[in-house]
């Protein structure tokens, strides 16, 4: 899984992302040796982006390498887009409640007052 496809999956309406999850999983199933998420995973995962308003990689799938995907809403609350960052591991900690949490949460701020205008 990627941050940006964690941020979709938590931020689209469910009857948008079950289905797909759904076909995905099939998929996967169909592939001995692949790594799979369950069913109560994908919850959770849903769940704590949700929660922490952003998806995050630490040092995965290139050590020393972190990347962090943003949701960009409406004022409504749907989902638009993403914006992925890709950073140092030393520089970037993507860590929900980070530093670099705040700012994410003012540029999302900034967004959403811009879109109400």
């Amino acid at each position: 899984g990627s941050p940006v496809g964690a941020v979709f999956a938590a931020f689209l309406p469910a009857e948008v992302v079950d289905p797909l999850i759904a076909q995905e999983q099939k998929a996967d199933r169909a592939r001995p040796g692949q790594w799979h998420m369950t069913a109560d995973e994908f919850a959770t995962l849903r769940h704590n982006v949700a929660d922490c308003g952003f998806a995050a990689l630490a040092g995965q799938p290139i050590d020393g390498v972190n990347s962090l995907a943003i949701p960009i809403l409406e004022p409504d609350g749907s989902l638009v887009g993403a914006i992925l960052m890709i950073g140092n591991e030393a520089e970037m900690d993507v860590a929900c409640g980070a530093a670099l949490y705040d700012e994410v949460r003012a540029l999302q701020a900034a967004h959403n007052s811009e879109g109400a205008a």
